[in-house]
């Protein structure tokens, strides 16, 4: 691959974030369309190849794949392009009648437990053992072929794309496949120096004796228990439902978001499964997936790989019993730029990254227990429904992940869609699970009651 002046495109130093092994899993954007039985195959394939090239004119990045180059620090990684986009796999599902058509999923509601990543991507989410298979690709796409409908994959490896990294690419590729031109601001921003968006703290700088990104030789993190039985499961909350749990939620006292009142009903109802066998004195720990782009003024619509975690910690009892409106609350001073340290976090994350040999020595999530803590992604504000691809088949039908290998107290919150309402993905233990189910009903207010 070669740049404008005919030599060859130059390797991209990867984010301080993505400099993490560790994060070098994959993922799945599933977007499922209707379609006739016989859909014009090669029209859609072509149509995806060029918005690929358009695309990849403009980022060229998008075609690399991601390589650790060994120095004395411990290895580098970065994007290296030797192509002109990404691959395209096409897979006919039709024939097999133990994959399931477009009408029975849609019927079904679009589960998790039906979308196995076997059958529907190009490379699964989490490496395994001994399956071969080239991870390295930034993006990949997989066509998949249903009775009655298209699954289209895009698949993104998350040391160069977080959630919002991926939504814009997926963005950028529509725009593309439908023939629209990117403007000089989007190409701007999509081909940021990846090195120098976060830059460390002075060295001056030293953290403090609590740092959560560092394991202390005095942690008491108790060791992993055994998980029993893990079940990946999906919630479906109407817009209705979502606007009545935010009213439960808000305080006299300031603002709260329905993705607040949505993770504290949700990791409230969560706490009342799990006390039944645990002390209700037992610490539970939330883990909520920030995007911290606007505490360090990236833009917002950088394509790249920004992470950090916001905590909330209370126990069991605590958590189980108090009205939704405080536990929501909570999560808001977690995250409101008024009252968190989010952007000051970010940048001791980074900087710890920076100094470490063994960057996956420093994590976000270092001290939680995942037998009763949680670990919760929001992309309710995802613009996916809105994609057609150009395809002529239509918005999406549904927006999904794949079924994977289990990861317990691992929670999603998926793109609204078309009528507002969410679809929760969880992955639990069975017994967790059928306690969440039971409790999701009965958001507790400030007098009291059960909504």
């Amino acid at each position: 691959m070669s740049d404008d002046t005919g030599g060859p495109v130059a390797d991209i130093t990867l984010e301080i974030f993505g400099q993490q092994s560790s994060a070098g899993i994959q993922t799945p954007f599933l977007f499922c369309y209707s379609s006739p039985d016989t859909p014009d195959v090669d029209g859609i394939v072509q149509r995806l190849e060029n918005g690929l090239l358009a695309l990849c004119a403009a980022l060229p990045w998008v075609a690399g794949n991601v390589i650790c180059e060994d120095d004395d620090q411990g290895g580098v990684f970065k994007i290296r392009t030797t192509r002109a986009k990404p691959v395209i796999v096409v897979k006919d599902h039709r024939e097999d009648l133990s994959v399931p058509s477009m009408s029975r999923l849609q019927a079904a509601g679009f589960p998790t437990s039906q979308l196995d990543e076997d059958l529907l991507s190009p490379v699964v989410v989490i490496p395994q053992g001994e399956r071969i298979e080239d991870r390295t690709a930034v993006v990949t796409l997989q066509v998949n072929l249903l009775r009655g409908g298209i699954i289209l994959n895009l698949s993104g490896h998350h040391q160069v794309l977080d959630g919002t990294g991926q939504e814009q690419i997926a963005y950028f590729l529509n725009k593309a496949c439908r023939g629209e031109p990117f403007t000089e601001e989007e190409v701007r921003i999509g081909n940021l120096d990846r090195a120098s968006v976060v830059e460390p703290l002075p060295d001056a700088w030293q953290p403090g004796p609590n740092s959560p990104y560092l394991k202390d030789s005095s942690d008491d993190t108790p060791p992993p228990r055994p998980p029993g039985e893990l079940v990946w499961t999906d919630l479906p909350f109407a817009s209705d439902s979502l606007a009545r749990l935010k009213q439960a939620a808000r305080t006299a006292s300031g603002y709260v978001s329905t993705d607040d009142a949505l993770t504290a009903h949700l990791w409230q109802a969560l706490a009342r499964a799990r006390r039944k066998r645990h002390p209700g004195s037992t610490p539970s720990t939330l883990g909520r997936a920030v995007n911290p782009r606007r505490y360090l003024d990236i833009p917002a619509t950088y394509p790249g790989y920004i992470s950090n975690m916001a905590h909330s910690r209370v126990s069991l009892d605590e958590l189980a019993d108090s009205p939704l409106s405080t536990v929501a609350k909570l999560l808001r001073f977690a995250v409101d730029p008024a009252t968190s340290r989010l952007g000051e976090s970010t940048l001791e994350y980074a900087t710890l990254l920076y100094r470490a040999r063994d960057k996956d020595s420093v994590s976000a999530n270092q001290h939680l227990d995942l037998d009763t803590d949680l670990m919760v992604s929001s992309w309710a504000g995802m613009r996916c429904y809105r994609f057609d691809f150009g395809l002529g088949l239509g918005p999406p039908r549904a927006f999904r992940r794949t079924k994977h290998v289990p990861v317990p107290s691992l929670m999603f919150i998926l793109p609204k869609d078309p009528g507002g309402g969410v679809v929760v993905t969880i992955c639990a233990r069975a017994d967790d699970v059928e306690g969440l189910k039971e409790g999701v009903g009965a958001p507790r207010t400030a007098d009291g009651l059960q909504l």
